[in-house]
């Protein structure tokens, strides 16, 4: 049975117009495969009425010691509105498509609330739909222990959803739609002339993850490693570009691939992230910041990474600097 496994971002499912989009994508992924998993997130961000903060600050703001058990309970409610309202829109479409929770598409958990790891996946319930010809609308980032307890896997746990789901199902391909075209040299949002990765290899793609690219969770990335039958594209809801392919690199290009910045109180940590990175390369980079005059410190390196701190105020053009003179044409 060929599978296909799309996962839609919390900004695409957030307004009327992005959701027109997603449907578009489910529709016309829909005439190409036969069986089409589909897995969504919760609508929008925190002060929209069914982002996940938003659901979980209406307990916070009645108990700041609210149990975990409780957060995960109201957690799980914003993406299986988005599950609904997605499966409904297709079937008022004319296509038969039905939402289920974490726990009805067969994840099984830990108990460990509010950061649970999934322990297997019974794709049963999933593959029942499948051959009625039906499309599955999942709700991420959620499960269930042995004993029904509702579970969440974190935050950014959809995706994980979608690489436990896809990997047991053995699909063809996995499909990661966010707001951003794929894997770029730094974030588009605030760099200007960023650039699309093609492929990335898993290794390098966790890093990044790690350091603050928010494209992709790390989990999702690891778990995918271990199947490396399934394709795995990061792509954007609102463009047909083909996105970036996370896979296994038969040589990796050496140098700086990407650029990210992550904000602390006081101080802006930059990571360049990439392969074969040497010291000739640090001294590149060292003499690329000073010419600028910006003050730097607590700087690492490894074969994958440099990283060091700028005060949080030069971040943001310290990131621009560095991206126009390592990726100019």
């Amino acid at each position: 049975m060929e599978i296909y496994v799309q996962k839609f971002g919390g900004t695409s499912v957030a307004t009327e117009n992005a959701r027109e989009c997603v449907y578009k994508k489910i529709i016309d992924a829909k005439k190409k495969y036969t069986n089409l998993v589909v897995i969504v997130s919760a609508m929008g961000r925190e002060g929209e009425p069914y982002a996940t903060d938003t659901l979980l600050n209406i307990l916070k703001s009645k108990n700041e010691n609210v149990s975990k058990r409780e957060l995960d309970a109201i957690y799980s409610c914003g993406e299986i509105i988005s599950a609904s309202l997605t499966a409904s829109s297709l079937s008022a479409r004319g296509y038969q498509a039905i939402s289920l929770t974490g726990q009805q598409a067969g994840i099984i958990t830990d108990n460990n609330h509010f950061d649970a790891e999934v322990l297997s996946v019974n794709t049963d319930n999933i593959i029942k739909y499948l051959e009625k010809g039906w499309i599955p609308i999942i709700a991420g980032s959620q499960g269930a222990t042995g004993d029904g307890e509702i579970t969440t896997l974190g935050r950014g746990g959809s995706d994980i959803s979608a690489v436990v789901i896809g990997n047991a199902l053995n699909a063809e391909r996995i499909d990661i739609y966010t707001d951003v075209e794929g894997v770029m040299t730094a974030d588009p949002n605030l760099i200007e002339g960023a650039r699309l990765l093609e492929s990335i290899d898993y290794k390098t793609c966790m890093l990044l993850s790690d350091r603050g690219a928010k494209v992709i969770h790390p989990r999702a990335v690891k778990i995918a490693q271990k199947n490396k039958n399934t394709k795995l594209f990061i792509k954007s809801t609102f463009s047909s570009c083909e996105g970036t392919c996370i896979r296994d690199c038969d040589k990796n290009i050496p140098g700086i691939q990407s650029i990210t910045m992550q904000k602390y109180k006081f101080m802006s940590q930059i990571s360049l992230v990439g392969n074969n990175i040497d010291r000739a390369l640090l001294n590149k980079v060292r003499s690329i910041i000073s010419c600028s005059r910006i003050n730097y410190k607590s700087v690492e390196i490894s074969e994958n990474h440099i990283g060091f701190c700028v005060n949080e105020s030069k971040g943001l053009e310290t990131v621009q600097i560095l991206h126009r003179n390592l990726f100019s044409a």
